[in-house]
Order: structure tokens, then C-alpha cells, then sequence
């Protein structure tokens, strides 16, 4: 018994030792080490991503129904993007525009076809809901620079190299720093510093003030469009 214990207190000092040298920045020196990063990101991903599906899974139904009431099918909208070391993906969202044509078949300006409720769940991120399909499969993170289309991936370097060091994420340094409607180069700033940076606790800082963060953008857009409702953003 005695050895037990004596194993047990082994095993407990391992992973502070362990967790400590991951809570603060990490320093990254070489591609192996953004690998290391990765992995112990997948267990944390996976810890926190299977419940909270299970526990939004009431919301996911409501929001579901919602967009196939006033929209039809396809619920779920789907676009590839470029993730972890540009491997393309698909990323799932809630559907948030019409398919509306002009009279020669083309597809209406986004700021037509999207509707009062599309505009909801993109101002309260609601329509990013299955991408915790994505982080479960290993395509996102819940943590990390956001995925970008490939012809947006490919119209500008900063797009490449070590931004894609890590897994693109649900949310990141960025989006809890700067608005949704700041210009990409912006962004980019913080996406760097963020791959530079990372620590447990930076993740953590990051969970829980991106909740925060939407609320504030919310008020904000309410405020500045009255009683229309929120405005449409430029997602990114």
C-alpha cells in the first residue's frame, strides 16, 4: 500500500511538472516543437469540445429547425477552407442567406439574401455551432487562427508559412482583440503572436473572454442599427 501511495505522489508531481511547463509562454523553436503544441491542444480540444456538444445539443435542434423553417434545406452550409499546414477542409456552419437569384441566375449581394435571422446568429456566433463537428474531428481547434477560403489563402504570404504551424480555431487571439469588421492585416498581427505565445493559460484567457467579446459586438451593432436588429458582419 505504502508503494501505492508512493506512486500515486510520483505520478501527481509528473503532471504539475508537466502542466507548468505549458502553462506560461512556451518556447517555440522548431517545427517539432508546434507539433507537441498540437497534440496536448487535441487533448483539451477533445475534453471540452464532446461536452459541450452534448450540452448545446437542445440549442443545435432549436437553431436547426429555425434555419429549415425560414430558409428550407440545405440547414447546414458548408465551404472548404484551408487548416492545418494548408490542408483544405470542409467547415460546417448554420445556414444564414437565401439562395434568391437575379433574373439571370445570379445570386443576389449577400446583404440581400441574408435574413433577420441569419443576421442574429452571426452576431451571436450561433451559426458556428457545428463547427464543434469540426474540432471533434481534428479540422479546427476550439483555440487558433480562423480558417480562411483557399482563394483568399492564396491572395496574400501572410496567409502561409507559420500561420499555419497550428490548427486554425472556432476562435483566437484575434477575434477576442479586434472587430470582426478590422481589415485581415489586422488580424494577422495577432495570429503570430498568438503561434509565438502559446500557453495553457493564454487558451484559457481566450475561452473565456470570446463569450464576452460577442456579447460586446452584439450591444454594439444593436446600438448602432436601432430596432432594426443587428447588422450583417464581414465574417472572417
Amino acid at each position: 500500500m505504502h508503494c501505492f501511495y508512493y506512486y500515486i505522489r510520483i505520478l501527481r508531481n509528473f503532471h504539475l511538472c508537466f502542466l507548468k511547463s505549458y502553462l506560461y509562454n512556451y518556447c517555440v523553436s522548431d517545427i517539432k516543437k508546434y507539433r507537441k503544441i498540437a497534440r496536448i491542444k487535441r487533448i483539451f480540444d477533445l475534453a471540452i469540445s464532446i461536452p459541450l456538444l452534448i450540452l448545446t445539443l437542445p440549442l443545435f435542434v432549436i437553431v436547426y429547425l429555425l434555419v429549415l423553417i425560414t430558409m428550407g434545406r440545405p440547414v447546414i452550409f458548408k465551404q472548404t477552407r484551408i487548416g492545418w499546414f494548408g490542408k483544405p477542409f470542409t467547415v460546417y456552419k448554420f445556414r444564414t442567406m437565401t439562395e434568391e437569384r437575379d433574373e439571370n441566375g445570379n445570386l443576389l449581394p449577400d446583404e440581400k439574401r441574408i435574413t433577420k435571422l441569419g443576421k442574429i446568429l452571426r452576431a451571436t456566433r450561433l451559426d458556428e455551432l457545428p463547427q464543434l463537428i469540426n474540432v471533434i474531428k481534428g479540422d479546427l481547434s476550439l483555440i487558433g487562427p480562423r480558417p480562411v477560403p483557399p482563394e483568399v489563402f492564396n491572395s496574400a504570404d501572410f496567409f502561409k508559412g507559420k500561420r499555419t504551424y497550428l490548427r486554425p480555431g472556432i476562435t483566437g487571439l484575434a477575434q477576442i482583440e479586434v472587430f470582426n469588421r478590422e481589415p485581415w492585416e489586422e488580424k494577422i498581427k495577432y495570429d503570430l503572436e498568438y503561434i509565438d505565445n502559446w500557453s495553457i493559460l493564454l487558451d484559457l484567457k481566450i475561452t473565456i473572454l470570446t463569450p464576452l467579446k460577442v456579447l460586446k459586438e452584439f450591444y454594439i451593432s444593436m446600438r448602432e442599427n436601432g430596432n432594426t436588429g443587428p447588422s450583417m458582419q464581414t465574417r472572417k
